[in-house]
Order: C-alpha cells, then structure tokens, then sequence
C-alpha cells in the first residue's frame, strides 16, 4: 500500500529503481503477559499487576488498553522485572463479560484476548 498525491505521484517513486530503505530490530522472543488477577468487579476501583515475559516496558512509554469504554486506565506504573501496575475503574453501569487486553510499548504489542472478566456490581463491595 502506498499514500499519493493527487497527481499520482509519491515520495518513494523519487527514489526510482532503488529500492526504498528497510529498518531491521531485534525482537524478542515470543513476548507474553500474565495478570495478577481474573476479574474487576463493575463500579470498582482496583490496582492490576501485569508481568511480563521476553518484553522490555519502560516507564511513561508502556500504554495499556482494556478493550472497553467501560473500564479506565487511570494511570499506569512501571516496575524493575517488567512488571506494568495500572490503576483502572470501571464504570458501575459496566456490561459483564470478557474484556481483551492489550499493552503496547514501541513497536512491542501484546494482546491478550478476552482474558479478563468484567463482573456484576456487587453492592457490598466498598471501593
């Protein structure tokens, strides 16, 4: 795919023949996430863990998105052992279900689907 001006014409056919450059990274090795827990209970506040395995989060760079208007990332944390804490908040009119979460730091990207439980208020729980 490739973006043109309206007279057909794009910064890669200046280049001619040549081939347009390739930038090359070392990725890691099958990058995974664990979370410390399975489930946030709607209209709840809470503090999330996610340890990360073959990644390297660094503070201010690592986004963490859950898959839902209904749950919040407050603001997130990085800790030494690659290990991202997250305040979230979900929304008290939250639907329950699964909830897809993804965390992304430079072109690092990893997604967990549906790993995450968005659960019924409870109307004893104090948050």
């Amino acid at each position: 795919m490739e973006a043109v001006n309206g007279d057909g014409q794009s910064s890669a056919q200046a280049l001619g023949a040549a081939q347009p450059p390739v930038f090359g990274y070392a990725s890691p090795d099958n990058p995974s996430v664990t979370l410390n827990t399975g489930g946030l209970a709607a209209g709840a506040d809470a503090l999330i863990n996610i340890t990360g395995v073959n990644t390297q989060f660094a503070d201010g760079q690592a986004l963490l998105g859950l898959g839902s208007s209904d749950v919040q990332v407050r603001r997130t944390w990085v800790r030494p052992g690659n290990i991202v804490m997250a305040n979230v908040s979900v929304s008290p009119l939250a639907t329950p279900g699964p909830v897809t979460v993804s965390i992304a730091d430079g072109l690092q990207l990893v997604t967990l689907p549906a790993v995450l439980q968005v659960q019924p208020v409870n109307p004893r729980q104090i948050s």
